[in-house]
């Protein structure tokens, strides 16, 4: 894909993509896979509750041919796979992974943080994360002892702390995309990088057609591993809840430029 091909695969890219060749300004990321062969890069941006799970498991199997067994799929580096390695720079091909904010706030509450209806004991399905005194602290509540929170109070927390320029000190899952390390690198000098960017269901019927990267186990198929329960009947979205998920959703949909990303505040 990497030189006469790039042209061609931009143009496939059009419809979803909106970071294509040569961008000032765009990506870094943690994750390279340089290969050992060909000697081209790929780097990935993701960030947490943004599909990084299926993402990791793709490109294990892409890499090695086998399935990842066991914990600590996200430390690559434990991976031990040749090629693969940290990066403070984008690749040849940069794939950056976005979500609508407001689904990923709302998936983060029912995986992280959510109440069982009508009690106070944990409900949510990652019950050894402590994610609440954090944000209960952060948004002004220091002696909170809570382990959950209900929908309400939780966006309300959220639109406080994004709104009082608290949010760079949130856990990594409740962080805006925008802030993320990798978001923007706009003292990178510019490099003939083809940039891919997009929602992990768009970019799942785009990565197989990349080529110029020897993968034993075959191409980059991304698949949806890992999904959170969430009983919505059960956890209403009040109006109170939307405003405030919304409230915090806009800045980043206006500076990542998510207009090809369905979301659910019509921004």
């Amino acid at each position: 894909m990497i030189g006469r091909q790039a042209r061609r695969f931009c143009a496939i890219l059009s419809v979803v993509v909106t970071l294509c060749c040569v961008l000032p300004g765009c990506a870094i990321s943690d994750f390279m896979f340089m290969d050992p062969k060909l000697g081209t890069s790929i780097t990935i941006c993701i960030c947490a509750k943004c599909g990084s799970t299926s993402f990791m498991r793709a490109m294990y199997k892409s890499l090695t041919g086998k399935s990842y067994d066991g914990p600590g799929l996200h430390s690559f580096m434990q991976w031990h796979v040749p090629g693969v390695q940290t990066s403070q720079a984008p690749g040849d091909v940069h794939i950056h992974v976005v979500r609508d904010p407001y689904e990923r706030y709302l998936s983060a509450f029912h995986s992280k943080i959510k109440c069982c209806p009508g009690t106070s004991s944990p409900c949510f399905q990652d019950l050894n994360d402590n994610f609440v005194p954090g944000i209960l602290k952060l948004a002004g509540n220091r002696t909170a002892s809570a382990q959950c929170m209900h929908l309400n109070d939780y966006a309300r927390s959220l639109a406080f702390i994004y709104a009082n320029g608290l949010s760079k000190s949130i856990n990594g899952h409740f962080l805006p995309q925008h802030l993320l390390p990798c978001a923007f690198a706009r003292d990178l000098p510019p490099r003939k990088t083809i940039y891919i960017r997009g929602t992990t269901s768009q970019l799942a019927n785009i990565l197989p057609l990349l080529s110029g990267f020897t993968f034993p186990g075959g191409p980059l198929r991304v698949q949806h591993f890992h999904r959170t329960p969430r009983n919505n009947s059960e956890y209403e979205i009040t109006p109170i809840a939307h405003e405030s998920l919304c409230s915090v959703a806009r800045a980043e949909i206006e500076a990542l430029r998510m207009d090809f990303v369905d979301n659910a505040c019509h921004l």
